[in-house]
């Protein structure tokens, strides 16, 4: 084995352990980020206790899957018009950074074009950033957690009222690659 390919297979299993284990984290409401009392793990366990409840106590009924990517960051997927609304949530590196963005994407999925030891992507994607009017946080200090995790989930909730709308006549089999 090369060293090039030693490196890409070990970069790839980190990232599904790191996945793995957020998965984990998250399911077992986060047994070792509430050993954090300060910190980036901290802030990121307050964000996520609070952030991933409201949402998921608001739109969950409608979630059809939830995912963590490799930084660590939730994403619900949502089914509209035969597309997947995903929505990411994303707690920045620097500190009291948040931000969310829907992505309109298939449902139709195949391997990863470059790793397909990674999973598989979405064979379309219609649009890859949707916000309405804010979708970044900046400063947010341990006070206003619950005041942005309200706001956040509020300006989700007017994207998916509003989606049905949005994608009407553009339904995914309704589209053809020519």
């Amino acid at each position: 084995m090369t060293f090039e390919k030693a490196k890409q297979e070990f970069e790839i299993r980190c990232h599904l352990w790191t996945i793995s284990e957020w998965e984990k984290e998250i399911n077992e409401s986060f047994p070792n980020l509430r050993h954090f009392k300060s910190g980036r793990c901290w802030e990121i366990f307050q964000f996520m206790q609070q952030l991933v409840s409201t949402f998921i106590t608001t739109f969950g009924s409608q979630c059809v899957d939830m995912k963590i990517s490799e930084e660590w960051d939730p994403q619900f997927h949502i089914k509209c018009c035969g597309w997947i609304i995903n929505t990411q949530l994303v707690f920045g590196r620097r500190q009291g950074v948040v931000w969310y963005r829907h992505i309109i994407e298939s449902e139709n999925r195949v391997p990863h074009p470059r790793f397909p030891e990674l999973g598989t992507v979405p064979t379309v994607t219609l649009s890859s950033w949707v916000a309405w009017l804010e979708n970044r946080w900046e400063n947010v200090m341990d006070e206003d957690v619950e005041a942005v995790s309200n706001t956040i989930v509020k300006v989700a909730g007017f994207f998916f009222e509003s989606a049905p709308r949005l994608l009407k006549g553009l339904e995914f089999e309704k589209i053809t690659s020519e």
